[in-house]
């Protein structure tokens, strides 16, 4: 029998706070505030609440494409209007302000 590495969710189907902070490279309070503001599902077991991994690898998937979406504008930038561009980065601009402040 292996022993699954302290970190490793790959089949669990949740995991604490603490590794949730982990997984995302963000502090704890930061997975209080999105746990707060709806962006991770969780689950009360007695006394504890963990989160639900589905929830922390979408959020996660929306962290890390992010940047991808800033090259992406960059690269079709010659074939849009200014006004078409200026309207993605704001679309941009607006869900990282919705992802550090949740």
């Amino acid at each position: 029998m292996t022993e699954a590495h302290p970190h490793d969710v790959s089949e669990a189907q949740t995991i604490t706070i603490k590794k949730a902070a982990f997984c995302l490279g963000v502090t704890r309070s930061t997975i209080y505030a999105w746990m707060k503001a709806g962006r991770l599902q969780t689950v009360k077991a007695g006394c504890r609440r963990l989160i639900v991994v589905r929830s922390v690898r979408i959020l996660a998937t929306e962290l890390h494409r992010l940047p991808e979406l800033h090259r992406l504008i960059e690269q079709i930038r010659p074939w849009y209007s200014a006004d078409t561009i200026e309207g993605l980065r704001q679309i941009v601009a607006a869900t990282e302000a919705r992802l550090s402040a949740a």
